[in-house]
């Protein structure tokens, strides 16, 4: 393997304390593929000689690589570059092997969609005066009877909101773009979990934000950290996943709930909610949205509660801030498919919405049963409600070691670093979704080969 050495100039063409420039130009190199996945960096001593430092400044420097997710180290043997995944655990592999299992992926499990779907579209199909309605342009908030249907239906989750203050969208992630183009520009400062879902990451990064993450803890964000970092950068909004979050699973308590919003209000702060997934969850605390709704923009998607390929989804906006949400929906797409939100408003009508909610939550039930038998001696992190794991690993396991040899087993997990903000240790532990694979048996084997591989001492780099 080969040893990557650094150019001093490179080093000295940097600013900060010694360690900070050090681990500057490495980062450099790994960002432009300069260095590449597995590539060894030099001993902290050889190191340290070649460019007149301390060994400690050199070990400071590797340390801060490692907790931003650039390298990792193994007693005896070294520290290697980590291979670098800028989307990862934000995509979908277009087509996946049979004998692969992909536990990678967090969507509504397939029970009975496609029997309603056909139902659905034969009763639509003998209304064909109805369906020529759908066909014409409307208002980008979308149908007025769609948006009170759906109103109407998330008042048993007590969501107690209006037609006029929803705005109908492509599923959560065409929801988590709108309120981002509509109250921030680049370079404005967002704060979210210090774990936190890929797609609001990649959204973030597109629209050119600077991201902080807020500390964690089993409850949520840390209250004293969101209070700190809004003292010093004066963020434009926090983005939250209270709720089964992604990937830790935890959910946010209502006292603690209550404190985030006083400091959202103290310090004039929109609350970006993402409840995706929240709704699966019963009993579960009061949406943020409900402590303070003129600051609050709340996202659901039926696309995740109901069917992935059921891009319908919709916002909660403050009454201030529609106008501008509106604005944003229109440049982007005009307006959305009012065909998509139909079928999922018959859902709501039917009853079939509901009954495929039941059917999924019976469907985990029984799935992470089967994860609770084959991993907990390992204590995974979990809800029954949830549709994956977070799997803290075993010391001699790093995240990315167990994602790759998983791989060479036809097996897809999310490893840590791909939900990691800003600079802080990066947890070594992993999220498998076992929502989406089709099969009970598949998914057992999975989970066994996982256990296999957690009990056996990790591969040398040159074997992946």
């Amino acid at each position: 393997m080969t040893i990557l050495w650094i150019n001093p100039e490179h080093v000295n063409g940097q600013t900060g304390p010694s360690y900070q420039r050090i681990a500057k130009a490495y980062i450099e190199q790994i960002r432009t593929c300069t260095l590449t996945h597995h590539n060894q960096l030099p001993p902290q001593r050889q190191l340290a000689d070649r460019l007149s430092v301390t060994v400690g400044t050199v070990s400071r420097a590797y340390k801060q690589l490692e907790d931003q997710g650039y390298v990792y180290g193994h007693v005896g043997r070294g520290t290697f570059v980590r291979q670098q995944q800028p989307d990862s655990g934000f995509q979908i592999q277009q087509h996946i092997a049979e004998n692969r299992s992909d536990l990678s992926l967090g969507i509504a499990p397939l029970t009975e969609q496609h029997f309603l779907l056909s139902q659905t579209l034969k009763q639509m199909s003998q209304q064909p005066k109805f369906l020529a309605s759908l066909m014409g342009y409307y208002s980008e908030q979308g149908m007025p009877h769609q948006r009170e249907i759906i109103a109407s239906w998330l008042k048993q989750f007590n969501l107690m909101t209006s037609a006029e203050q929803l705005l109908l969208t492509n599923g959560g992630q065409h929801g988590v773009n709108i309120v981002i183009a509509s109250i921030c520009k680049p370079g404005d400062t967002v704060l979210c979990e210090q774990l936190s879902y890929p797609g609001f990451i990649a959204s973030a990064r597109q629209h050119r934000l600077q991201l902080l993450g807020v500390q964690l803890d089993e409850k949520g964000i840390i209250p004293d950290h969101f209070e700190a970092l809004c003292q010093k950068y004066q963020p434009r909004a926090i983005y939250l996943n209270p709720t089964l979050h992604n990937p830790t699973t935890n959910t946010t308590p209502a006292e603690r709930r209550q404190q985030i919003v006083d400091i959202a209000n103290k310090y004039n702060i929109w609350i970006i909610e993402d409840d995706v997934q929240g709704l699966l969850q019963q009993p579960r605390p009061p949406a943020l949205y409900n402590y303070a709704p003129e600051r609050v923009f709340y996202i659901g998607s039926f696309s995740k509660l109901l069917a992935g390929g059921l891009r319908s989804g919709w916002i909660i906006s403050p009454q201030s801030t529609l106008p501008l949400l509106a604005r944003s929906l229109r440049a982007n797409c005009w307006l959305t498919p009012p065909i998509t939100h139909e079928i999922a408003c018959r859902w709501l009508q039917d009853g079939s919405a509901n009954q495929l909610i039941n059917l999924q939550l019976s469907t985990l039930a029984q799935r992470h049963k089967m994860a609770a038998n084959i991993l907990s001696s390992f204590n995974p992190i979990t809800h029954p409600q949830s549709y994956h794991i977070w799997l803290p690993l075993p010391p001699i396991w790093q995240a990315q070691e167990l994602h790759n040899a998983l791989a060479q087993e036809h097996i897809d997990i999310t490893p840590s670093a791909s939900f990691a903000v800003g600079n802080a240790p990066i947890p070594q532990a992993v999220r498998i979704s076992i929502s989406h694979i089709k099969e009970g048996n598949q998914l057992i084997q999975a989970l066994q080969k996982i256990a296999e591989l957690l009990n056996s001492i990790p591969p040398e780099p040159e074997d992946w």
